[in-house]
């Protein structure tokens, strides 16, 4: 072989093996993501007797009075102790921190206080309180791509792309129904506005003037 055949192989072979960590990466992160929505539904099947938000209710009217008030209360104190005790700052890691990460620090995000934040988040939201779902699963997403960067020792580029496959399974994991909404009503917006542009002009007036587009909140997303 020549040295330029096997300058190609060589960067086939790298390129191959990116594909194939970018592929374990996107895997685990999206592993993670489920399995932090499973330990949310764990949890707060236990507490409240359901995992299904929208049934929550019937269920806690059976609980007394001072458990749904020590039940927040107590999920409250433990995320307090979290954060006080690993986090650093007191605060939780989300996509601000993945975004610095990818900007500051080679693809690298924190690994001790992103773990407690996202066990201070799924006890947050499986005991009642308030707070987000997906800055902890994508911070979730870039700690596994900062794991795999430190053991194979990769740079700054290679790190911020594998971060990318990391938090963009992550996020597609969480976000899935919510994507596959969008794209139906983007789709069906594009085929309202192909007839009234296509069709409706070959209609006769009194026919052509009713036609209309529903108000969407997905304009945005639309092509003119």
């Amino acid at each position: 072989m020549t040295t330029g055949e096997i300058w190609v192989a060589l960067v086939l072979a790298v390129d191959v093996a990116f594909r194939v960590i970018a592929l374990v990466i996107g895997c685990a992160a999206g592993f993670a993501a489920l399995l932090f929505r499973k330990g949310i539904n764990l949890l707060q099947a236990t507490l409240y007797g359901t995992e299904d938000t929208a049934r929550l209710h019937s269920f806690a009217e059976t609980l007394a009075w001072y458990w749904i008030l020590l039940i927040p209360i107590a999920g409250g104190l433990i995320v307090g102790v979290i954060l006080n005790r690993f986090a650093g700052d007191d605060r939780v890691r989300g996509v601000a921190d993945v975004i610095e990460g990818a900007a500051l620090h080679d693809g690298r995000v924190e690994a001790k206080a992103g773990l407690a934040s996202a066990a201070a988040s799924l006890i947050t939201l499986s005991s009642g309180g308030s707070t987000g779902r997906e800055g902890p699963v994508v911070h979730l997403g870039a700690m596994i791509s900062t794991w795999v960067s430190n053991r194979i020792n990769a740079d700054g580029i290679t790190g911020r792309d594998l971060l990318g496959c990391a938090v963009a399974a992550a996020v597609s994991r969480g976000r899935r129904r919510a994507l596959r909404s969008l794209s139906s009503r983007v789709r069906d917006r594009r085929g309202l506005a192909a007839f009234r542009d296509g069709v409706a002009p070959r209609c006769p007036k009194r026919r052509a003037s009713t036609i209309g587009l529903p108000t969407s909140e997905c304009g945005a997303y639309a092509e003119p």
